[in-house]
């Protein structure tokens, strides 16, 4: 599997963890992001929006879903090693 399929993957998991958790707004916005952004486009997008979900959320953000961010945001950075 490449990392681009693995960032889709990871990114379908969180969002039916967020969605779990009523946290529909970002699902919304990852799945908006999923459907219309080229996959040139989608790392760098993702990367971005989850980082600044973190970095607004602090640490009030679930366990579940902070750790699903890490794993994709790990991926993506590999992918631009």
């Amino acid at each position: 599997m490449t990392k681009i399929n693995d960032v889709y993957y990871e990114a379908e998991k969180l969002i039916k963890i967020l969605v779990q958790e009523n946290e529909t707004q970002l699902a919304g916005v990852l799945n908006h992001r999923m459907s219309w952004t080229s996959r040139e486009e989608l790392l760098d997008e993702l990367d971005n929006v989850l980082k600044n979900y973190v970095h607004t959320r602090g640490d009030n953000i679930d366990k579940k879903i902070a750790d699903q961010i890490m794993k994709i945001i790990e991926i993506i950075q590999q992918e631009n090693v």
